[in-house]
Parts: structure tokens; C-alpha cells; sequence
């Protein structure tokens, strides 16, 4: 599973556009709009120390939290009609999932978002592999990966992404929430799905 995050990781570093964020702290790339890590203690060679620790300079735990760091705020939070929004992207999101929570083949999850009127709404799309990753909870202590508060009955399945496989047009990027990972399956295989609206 840690090979797994880490090639999910670097995929998002090298082959995704950096995230929008606000004022990100020091440490933080221009405008990279990574999620915080949340490290909070700095060490010395041997134990937890103080921070900053003398010989031991730009740990983590040095900078202030990021504004990048995951934040949601819940509009309407009634089962059937709640959106999420991303504080730090401005995405808004179907809050417990979308199109009556079936699967659907990857064109009919296009269909199903793009014709959506949730909650009185009418520009939902299927949201790109960047920006289903962004809503990925790394430090989850158990599946799915993903802010349960924020968004309420989230299960632990696949989700399609709009985005197409390059080196095979008939295959798309799904995000799995068990685990996180990121991986791609013919459109005519059937996943779930998560609207979105918004962004840049």
C-alpha cells in the first residue's frame, strides 16, 4: 500500500497542475496548494525536541500551518440536497455522492453530472483527476480516504474521473477511496461518481 500512495503522489506531482490556495505559508511552493502534512513536533538525531531545534533547521514543524490545509464548509446539510465546498479550491461537491448513487459506465457519468440539477444547481460536470485527488484524506485513520464529516455517507468504491488515459483513449482515470489510490479502467467498466462545479 505504500508503494501504492507513493506512485499516486508522484503522479499528482509531476503530471498535475498545482491546486489554487490562499496565501500559502512559507514553506509551501508558489501557489502549490498541497494539503498541510499537520506535523507539529521537530527532533534532534535522537528524541523530540523544542522547536526550532539548534542543527536541525526548516523542519516541518517550523512554519506555520498552511491555508492549503483541507478545509470544507456544508451548505444545506440534509441527506438528498448538501454541497460541500473546498475552502482552499473553491470547488463545490455533491455532498453524499451523485447520481442516486449508482454506478455508471464512464459517458453515462459525463451524462449523469453535466445534466444535474442537485440542489437547484445546473453547471455540474465530473471532476478531473486532479480534482477528485484533492479531496483524497491521505491521514484517514480508516477507508474511505476522505473527510466523512464533510462528505457523509461517502463509501469506499471507485470513482470516475472525466480525465482519459492518454496511452489508451478507450481507458479513464478512476480514484479508488479504500485506499486512495489512483488507477484507470475502460469507460465501459462501471464506477461510481461525484459531481463537481466551480474552479478555475
Amino acid at each position: 500500500m505504500r508503494s501504492n500512495l507513493s506512485i499516486t503522489l508522484f503522479f499528482l506531482f509531476l503530471l498535475v497542475r498545482p491546486l489554487r490556495s490562499q496565501t500559502p505559508s512559507s514553506h509551501c511552493f508558489s501557489n502549490c496548494g498541497l494539503p498541510d502534512t499537520g506535523q507539529v513536533d521537530c527532533y534532534d538525531l535522537t528524541a523530540k525536541s523544542a522547536c526550532p531545534v539548534a542543527g536541525y533547521i526548516y523542519q516541518d514543524a517550523d512554519f506555520l500551518i498552511s491555508a492549503s490545509s483541507p478545509s470544507y464548509t456544508m451548505y444545506n446539510p440534509v441527506v438528498g440536497s448538501s454541497v460541500t465546498l473546498d475552502d482552499r479550491t473553491g470547488l463545490m461537491w455533491e455532498s453524499t455522492g451523485s447520481c442516486n448513487g449508482a454506478i455508471q459506465t464512464w459517458a453515462n457519468a459525463l451524462t449523469c453530472c453535466e445534466g444535474s440539477t442537485f440542489s437547484g444547481l445546473s453547471d455540474w460536470r465530473l471532476p478531473n483527476v486532479r480534482e477528485l485527488l484533492s479531496i483524497v484524506d491521505y491521514g484517514a485513520s480508516t477507508a474511505p480516504y476522505i473527510n466523512k464529516t464533510a462528505f457523509p455517507y461517502a463509501i469506499s468504491d471507485y470513482y470516475w474521473t472525466s480525465t482519459t488515459y492518454v496511452q489508451s483513449t478507450t481507458r479513464a482515470w478512476y480514484v479508488y477511496f479504500l485506499t486512495g489510490q489512483l488507477n484507470y479502467n475502460l469507460k465501459t467498466g462501471s464506477r461510481l461518481v461525484r459531481c463537481v462545479r466551480g474552479g478555475p
